[in-house]
């Protein structure tokens, strides 16, 4: 009986050491994996632009955000900022309405589009007729595609 209860002991106790030195091994591969630096490129503000005479109105802009890991864009973000009449002072907006719905209808989208060069296929239905959803997704499109240009000017995806 003592031996049976010694044999599992052994056992038992030869098994502990294994998990802890194949954890500690593990551990070690996993530090020595470089992880590539996760790089935030910021698009320019991209206000609406006038229905009527197409000049750009700040107080409605859009400012997207990519994501780059490894050469590759892995994330998008957009914010919806009102800005000063200049376009110089900004702050974000986080209230829902119709700019927040065309981001948070595009931000999924994005990220494809940027890999497949289709951003320009971009589109948004946000049911405020056809006209003003082009313009708000053309805002986001002006922003994104600045955001790519400086992330291929960088390096950091290639063109």
């Amino acid at each position: 009986m003592y031996k049976k209860v010694l044999v599992v002991v052994a056992t038992l106790a030869t098994l502990a050491v294994s998990a802890v030195v194949g954890q500690s091994a593990f551990a070690a591969d996993r530090a020595s994996i470089p992880v590539p630096p996760i790089t935030l490129v910021v698009g320019n503000n991209a206000p609406f632009l006038s229905l009527v005479d197409g000049a750009p109105l700040h107080e409605y802009t859009i400012r997207v955000t990519i994501v780059v890991r490894a050469h590759a864009v892995t994330g998008v973000s957009g914010v919806y900022l009102h800005c000063d009449a200049a376009g110089a002072n900004c702050t974000v907006d986080t209230g829902t309405n119709m700019f927040t719905a065309a981001i948070k209808g595009l931000n999924p989208q994005a990220v494809a589009a940027v890999r497949d060069h289709t951003i320009d296929a971009l589109a948004f239905n946000g049911g405020q007729g056809e006209a003003t959803d082009r313009a708000i997704a053309d805002m986001y499109k002006r922003s994104l595609k600045s955001a790519v240009a400086k992330a291929v000017a960088a390096g950091h995806i290639p063109a």
